[in-house]
């Protein structure tokens, strides 16, 4: 994987949130910020909007909790995906496209942000919990 020109994490504080949390302290730009500074951060909202769906939506409720299994499912090897699933590297439009294939279109809604996007995860959060709830009366 070449080195990529900018790393999206690091625009999060602090970083590790990532994906991580769904609102998360975003690095606000200053009079010194290129175009380039400023398109960089917001691609870096919209991977960290798929990567908390991933993280945080859809593997906690799927038969792919942990990364390696995704990997395998999506068909790409563990430590690039790891990488951009946590911000660590850029993803590109074929990696969101991989995704896409096996997530559905759900992962649509997660790119959101508007009210919109509150309504999705809104239901969202109640099917995770409902997933919670089978899980336990299965037990």
């Amino acid at each position: 994987m070449s080195n990529p020109s900018y790393v999206p994490r690091h625009f999060v504080v602090p970083a590790y949130d990532f994906g991580q949390r769904e609102d998360v302290q975003w690095r606000e730009p200053d009079e010194a910020w290129t175009a380039r500074k400023v398109a960089q951060l917001e691609a870096s909202r919209l991977q960290h909007r798929i990567c908390f769906g991933v993280a945080q939506l859809y593997m906690p409720q799927s038969d792919f909790t942990k990364y390696t299994k995704l990997a395998e499912a999506l068909d790409v090897p563990y430590g690039p995906l790891y990488k951009k699933l946590t911000g660590h590297a850029v993803m590109k439009l074929e990696d969101i496209g991989r995704l896409r294939r096996h997530i559905g279109p759900r992962l649509d809604y997660w790119l959101l942000g508007t009210q919109t996007a509150s309504s999705v995860r809104l239901i969202e959060k109640q099917l995770h919990e409902a997933h919670l709830q089978r899980a336990t009366q299965r037990h």
